[in-house]
């Protein structure tokens, strides 16, 4: 190898270390301010949430319309100050938490899914995005299969805790999904998990059809990698967590399904 050659090959490979260096600067950089960011939005709405206490675990038979029973993280829910978040943003819809995991977030509703793909709650591009609405469902959550969306981040936060619902023993340390709204605080117990296409029934919105509910009740629970014991019926109302199963386009997504348990009314 001649002397000419040797030096085109060592800028080059000087070239790749700086470029390689410069992506992974970039994304911890991103990573960091994200994180940052969200940090802000959990002090600024004081939501900070005990881990959950197996003892103190909701009861799953309990109906809708019943008084429910206490539940620590219901009421620590019920303090979530929307108001101090809607100062920065104001399609703030609510706050949605799994307890126990680092999914603590606000989610927001801009009438798109496009926007919060790569903007954080308050704004600020980032490749971590936002927890959002699907843009065809009502932020009062009343449809019956309401949608929220978020990325599956390497450092399993945002969605990333997700992923984990392949396994029933994190299921049992995780069973319940909790969202505050203006309404009050709204207890979904999780029921199925599954990796499903993004064409597939799970993603059916306007669905008034008792038979159709049902199908997509069925599809979920046929599809799904736990078997959990709860069983949802046509006059339940679902909420659907889609994230994406990994790096790169793919037409599949990784969804948790639960069903509304308990409402809880604010803190006064």
């Amino acid at each position: 190898m001649n002397q000419r050659l040797r030096r085109v090959l060592l800028i080059l490979y000087a070239l790749v270390l700086v470029v390689s260096g410069s992506c992974i600067a970039w994304k911890y950089c991103d990573y960091f301010t994200s994180q940052a960011d969200y940090r802000a939005a959990q002090e600024a709405a004081g939501a900070s949430l005990p881990p959950p206490d197996p003892s103190a675990r909701p009861d799953v038979s309990t109906p809708p319309e019943a008084s429910p029973p206490p539940d620590p993280v219901a009421e620590v829910m019920a303090r979530v100050d929307l108001a101090a978040l809607r100062e920065t943003n104001p399609q703030v819809v609510g706050w949605i938490s799994i307890p126990g995991t680092a999914l603590s977030y606000p989610f927001l509703f801009s009438g798109d899914n496009q926007y919060y793909l790569n903007h954080t709650w308050s704004g600020q591009r980032s490749s971590a995005g936002a927890v959002f609405l699907e843009q065809a469902c009502s932020p009062e959550l009343t449809g019956f299969n309401t949608i929220l969306y978020g990325h599956r981040m390497n450092n399993d936060t945002m969605f990333g805790s997700l992923g984990f619902y392949d396994d029933l023993e994190f299921w049992r340390a995780h069973p319940s999904v909790y969202l505050t709204t203006d309404a009050g605080v709204y207890r979904y117990d999780i029921f199925a998990a599954a990796q499903v296409g993004v064409r597939d029934i799970t993603y059916a919105l306007y669905v008034d059809d008792p038979e159709l509910r049902r199908q997509v009740i069925a599809f979920a629970l046929e599809h799904s990698a736990i078997s959990t014991g709860v069983v949802p019926t046509e006059d339940d109302q679902l909420l659907t967590l889609s994230t994406c199963t990994g790096p790169g386009a793919s037409p599949h997504r990784w969804v948790v399904q639960a069903r509304l348990a308990q409402t809880y009314p604010l803190a006064e």
